[in-house]
């Protein structure tokens, strides 16, 4: 399996993950710093960059986006692959959580200018980057 579709894998793990999990926090970001629409752009993985563009390069006819909507209500929406998931957010000491069907997950994370850092326990060398839309 080559790097691109080892990434493809790590990458629909780590969605699903928080899906089922939680999110855990790095930073002192307030819960209102959150709010918006994130849009994945790439993913950290071992030290590197990979942007979403080359890691789906060549696969399926439509272009792979997943995007994260945090509302300021407490509630958000997770899309992506055709599907979409709601789910509950809070942020407590620098965390934040995502409870989807009764399971939570929790991620660190930080934001940097206009750009999301999240990052499972599950895959600690793992960082999904996203940008503000």
């Amino acid at each position: 399996m080559n790097r691109s579709k080892i990434l493809v894998v790590i990458m629909i793990a780590a969605m699903f993950a928080v899906l089922l999990t939680g999110c855990g926090g790095g930073n002192d970001v307030n819960q209102s710093d959150l709010v918006g629409d994130w849009e994945m752009i790439g993913i950290e993985f071992m030290g590197e960059f990979e942007s979403v563009e080359n890691m789906f390069e060549g696969v399926g006819d439509e272009p792979f986006s997943i995007l994260y909507n945090f509302r300021t209500d407490g509630t958000g929406e997770i899309s992506g692959l055709g599907e979409t998931f709601d789910f509950i957010w809070t942020v407590s000491a620098g965390a934040v959580t995502l409870v989807h069907d009764g399971e939570s997950v929790e991620m660190q994370y930080r934001i940097a200018g206009n750009r999301l850092y999240l990052t499972d326990a599950v895959f600690d060398d793992e960082t999904m980057v996203f940008e503000r839309r």
